[in-house]
């Protein structure tokens, strides 16, 4: 039996909804039932739980604590954090929470059975072994996608895709909160310190005109496509970028990309760890993954380090890493 357990479900866990049914099918080819529990739940209902493996998207958050706390598994991996870009933007209070909960891990497992150890880490060498089963997995994964007839279309070859990070959304003027209600004035949805994003993807976008341009939103945003299309696509450029619905997973564009056609792809842009996995399902083409621009010029600097100081370190850290993976996949490619 497999059994995947969620407090979150939906839009509120990346591209879990695309991926369900994939992977119900697969579970289904090697002998498994699978269970989905996601909506409705909450960590007193949840039963205790006995499981091999726990896989967690990050172990610090309420999610984390609440399936630790029920659920005693053998082996616990965090998917998400473990990377270490995000946790280096952590606040001093959440950096002190996740401690304890590493504490609690090695106080569990001992010292031999926990291990903070990246697939691909920021500063130190890549694992090629390691690297190398992964790109196994990916390969594996692309070829199931190709005969399972999942309906998301392949990409074309001479698009460049540009990945938008999480935008947040202000739809309130003002509001405050009285006996537990939320009351205050509302307004059209609008996209919360956008110049930042924006002015990052313009060069991007020139160096490759007239090429179409496809932009993939973060699947939080999709309930608010009208807004991103209004920011991101000039009436001068409409015919050459435009903005996907978001249906399809990035993981499952590229794969079918470069399973479907025969081609080289086109490149892929963006700003987060997302681009790290189009790196390694792009492969023996990672070259074509890059982060999008720093800002250029000493005022939209200066301004970038007094607003946007917390994307500037976070644009810092995943330089590093995916630059330390295509080192890793150069590497593999010459073997």
């Amino acid at each position: 039996m497999l059994r995947i357990v969620s407090l979150k479900g939906g839009d509120l866990v990346y591209s879990t909804t695309a991926f369900e049914r994939e992977l119900n099918r697969l579970a289904v080819e090697d002998g498994h039932h699978a269970i989905v529990q996601s909506s409705g739940l909450r960590p007193t209902s949840l039963e205790p739980l006995v499981c091999d493996l726990l896989l967690l998207p990050r172990l610090d958050d309420p999610e984390g604590l609440a399936l630790q706390a029920v659920c005693r598994a053998r082996d616990v991996v965090e998917l998400g954090e473990s990377i270490g870009v995000e946790t280096r933007l952590y606040s001093l209070s959440a950096r002190r929470v996740r401690l304890r909960v590493l504490q609690t891990l090695v106080e569990r497992h001992g010292a031999d059975g926990f291990s903070l150890d990246p697939l691909i880490p920021i500063k130190t060498a890549v694992v090629l072994p390691r690297l190398r089963c992964l790109l196994d997995v990916c390969r594996a994964f692309s070829q199931q996608l190709d005969m399972s007839g999942v309906s998301s279309n392949a990409l074309p070859s001479d698009v460049l895709l540009v990945c938008l990070p999480y935008l947040k959304i202000r739809s309130w003027r003002f509001r405050f909160k009285l006996a537990g209600r939320t009351l205050g004035l509302r307004q059209p949805p609008s996209l919360h310190n956008i110049s930042f994003i924006r002015n990052a993807i313009a060069p991007v976008i020139r160096r490759v005109m007239p090429r179409p341009v496809l932009i993939q939103v973060h699947p939080k945003n999709r309930r608010h496509l009208d807004a991103i299309r209004a920011v991101f696509i000039p009436e001068d450029e409409a015919s050459t970028v435009q903005v996907l619905p978001g249906g399809a997973p990035l993981e499952v564009l590229l794969a079918r990309t470069v399973t479907t056609s025969g081609l080289p792809p086109g490149p892929v842009a963006g700003f987060g760890t997302n681009l790290l996995a189009a790196a390694v399902l792009l492969y023996p083409h990672h070259h074509l993954v890059q982060l999008c621009d720093a800002p250029q010029g000493w005022w939209r600097k200066a301004k970038a380090i007094l607003v946007h100081r917390r994307e500037l370190l976070r644009r810092r850290h995943i330089k590093a890493t995916l630059s330390n993976l295509q080192r890793a996949l150069q590497q593999l490619s010459r073997q």
